[in-house]
């Protein structure tokens, strides 16, 4: 009876998070250090506009209003992962390799040699190291599917997505795996922007273009701020100072999480083309690449480990009008060939129903032209 009491009063009074280190929901992966996830959106979307709460490493978000006919807001996301090429080999050229594959972890160690607080005239040599790790996210602008006016404007672009936030959390607490064993604990150094496309990671300009007012931050080398809290609201409850070796780390840096946000300054569909040549409709697409610096202190056991992806991103929503293809067909030699033997049979068809008299006369040409040419032959 006394065991039920207690699980109850833990579960009543929020304590079942700090006992198992994850979310109510679930968690993006169960590894020691950084656990990332959408948690929010701050959206402006014509006479929409308002938060909403987001959860997990997907989200799909509509702002629909009665007069508004936003798209949709779709994106994905890796967790803050440790590369796994981390060292360029002494064959390779530096010109064959991207800076995303120089990352060598740790890639910086500090050590403070302080006295034992429990031993006196004892030292402890207390190490911290510095990590980088790599993240991903790509977000999209989508259309609704159907044939209503109102999937026609969210197709069109009227309404667009200004100065609206996409908050993403990043959960740095300590996860533990046996009862009693030595704890790790992390800090965010730094979230810089290594990578950006507008588009897919991988692709060229040509691939892909935005829309004419796209706007998003932030762009590559750009750093993000870390908020304590998302909305970049004050934090309401203060985190608990984590004890290491008997000394206090940093509360400010050694937290539970932290938020960062990606900015849709200008963000959405657009339509363009003619009634005459076809209309082209396209969603806007951002991909974006983050190192994320972590300061850890401790033995770093559980690591999550994965490759750097050559390619990353959505692609982007499209439809387009008959002139695109037609343009294309035209640029391939292949279809420029068969535009010319098209003309030419047609060409011959209308000879044929309206001018036959013209067809026998080229014809009797060329026969007269054939019989000199080898006449010319047997001369010689």
């Amino acid at each position: 009876m006394a065991t039920i009491v207690i699980c109850v009063a833990i579960l009543l009074g929020g304590g079942a998070d700090a006992v198992f280190g994850f979310g109510s929901l679930g968690y993006s992966v169960g590894h020691e250090g950084v656990k990332a996830s959408f948690v929010a959106i701050d959206y402006n979307a014509g006479d929409s506009s308002g938060r909403a709460d987001l959860s997990g490493m997907s989200l799909y978000f509509d702002a629909d209003a009665p007069n508004g006919y936003a798209p949709n807001i779709v994106g994905e996301m890796t967790n803050a992962f440790v590369p796994e090429t981390s060292v360029k080999p002494s064959w390779v050229f530096d010109d064959l390799w991207t800076g995303a594959q120089y990352i060598k972890n740790p890639i910086e160690t500090t050590e403070w040699d302080l006295p034992n607080p429990d031993v006196p005239n004892e030292t402890i040599a207390y190490v911290m190291e510095e990590w980088i790790l790599r993240m991903y996210v790509s977000i999209s602008a989508e259309w609704d599917e159907g044939g209503t006016y109102k999937w026609e404007k969210e197709k069109c672009g009227e309404t667009r997505y200004t100065n609206t936030e996409v908050w993403i959390e990043l959960d740095i607490s300590p996860t533990w795996y046996f009862s009693g064993a030595d704890q790790v604990y992390f800090g965010l150094a730094k979230v810089q922007c290594s990578e950006y496309a507008e588009g897919r990671l991988g692709k060229t300009e040509d691939d892909y273009t935005p829309s004419s007012t796209f706007s998003v931050a932030p762009t590559k080398s750009s750093y993000r701020y870390l908020y304590n809290e998302k909305y970049a609201e004050e934090q309401v409850t203060p985190t608990d100072p984590k004890n290491y070796k008997g000394r206090v780390l940093n509360p400010d840096i050694f937290r539970d999480r932290m938020f960062i946000k990606l900015n849709l300054n200008n963000f959405g569909t657009e339509s363009s083309g003619d009634p005459f040549f076809g209309f082209h409709f396209k969603g806007d697409v951002a991909t974006w690449g983050f190192d994320v610096s972590v300061f850890v202190v401790g033995e770093w056991k559980v690591q999550d480990v994965a490759e750097i992806p050559d390619e990353y991103g959505r692609d982007p929503m499209r439809e387009l009008g008959w002139s695109y293809y037609v343009a294309r067909f035209l640029a391939d030699p292949r279809g420029q060939f068969w535009l010319i033997l098209g003309l030419f049979a047609l060409l011959f068809l209308f000879l044929v129903i309206f001018a036959p008299s013209v067809l026998l006369t080229i014809f009797s040409l060329i026969s007269i032209w054939t019989s000199r040419s080898k006449g010319n032959r047997k001369k010689r």
